[in-house]
């Protein structure tokens, strides 16, 4: 190096030290906690080794391309089926319900015999009588309807340890319109009367291949009113516009396994039209 080179870069080098931290380079960071990351962090990509951010991380990636398929699917549908409109639809997202079908096991009627006769003692509690649902034939029941049958009733396994969530006023409800005669005995037949000879599996005893094998006003407060995420949206969708179209995926394992058109009139999968399948 020259003697003309030195005091050009003795200069520089000084500044660089009087400067000190405030002119170094910020250490990446990871962007879901802000952990500085390591070597190997910061080769592997922008997120820290911590579990809980690996697997926030691997969900938003999942996430990011179940949206993307989506979004394909729907996009394709328009341009195939000729409906402008669902490619804009909006969507909503079911968990799937893979459990088959099964006969009660002895052990769980048992245990529901046994549970809705110890209601007789619950002399508290009054007759209940049916909440008011969407009316029947209206867009929101029609549009409901078929997006519970797509989820397949996954909300319904909690009735199996919760026994329908029936209370004494569903039975004395029952008892109300019978006979003098008719015994609390009588009331527990009436409901168990209703058990399919097979239910979903792990799911409640009245979860049959159908739906639930209960009429409604025999059924409890808790199944009637109860609405998901999904329903609600899918309900206030469709009283806002009663021709309105929901798309719907269902996800298994984080993937997305299927994907469907949804309106009052019914139910199609996007699958149909990548098949080329038209719509009739």
């Amino acid at each position: 190096m020259s003697r003309v080179d030195k005091p050009a870069i003795v200069p520089l080098a000084a500044a660089s030290l009087r400067a000190g931290p405030v002119g170094m380079r910020a250490q990446p960071a990871c962007r879901l906690c802000g952990k500085a990351l390591s070597a190997l962090e910061r080769f592997r990509g922008d997120v820290c080794d911590a579990m809980d951010c690996r697997r926030r991380a691997a969900d938003a990636a999942m996430r990011a391309r179940r949206e993307s398929d989506i979004d394909a699917l729907r996009s394709l549908a328009a341009r195939a089926w000729d409906v402008p409109a669902l490619a804009a639809a909006p969507v909503v997202w079911l968990t799937h319900h893979d459990e088959d079908l099964a006969p009660p096991l002895a052990a769980e009627l048992a245990d529901l015999r046994e549970a809705l006769m110890a209601l007789e003692g619950d002399a508290a509690e009054p007759p209940q009588m049916a909440a008011a649902e969407p009316a029947p034939g209206s867009a929101p029941a029609a549009l409901g309807g078929h997006l519970c049958t797509l989820c397949r009733g996954r909300c319904c396994r909690l009735g199996l340890r919760g026994n329908a969530f029936l209370g004494a006023g569903q039975l004395r409800h029952w008892l109300a319109q019978q006979q003098p005669a008719a015994t609390w005995a009588d009331a527990v037949d009436h409901y168990l009367g209703f058990v399919a000879a097979e239910h979903l599996d792990k799911s409640c005893l009245f979860h049959g291949a159908h739906g639930c094998t209960l009429p409604r006003e025999r059924r409890s407060d808790v199944c009637n009113d109860f609405a998901c995420d999904a329903l609600e949206r899918v309900r206030e969708t469709a009283a806002a516009q009663p021709q309105a179209v929901v798309v719907v995926g269902i996800v298994q394992a984080q993937a997305m396994r299927s994907a469907s058109a949804v309106s009052a009139q019914g139910s199609r999968t996007l699958a149909e039209a990548r098949d080329g399948l038209q719509l009739p």
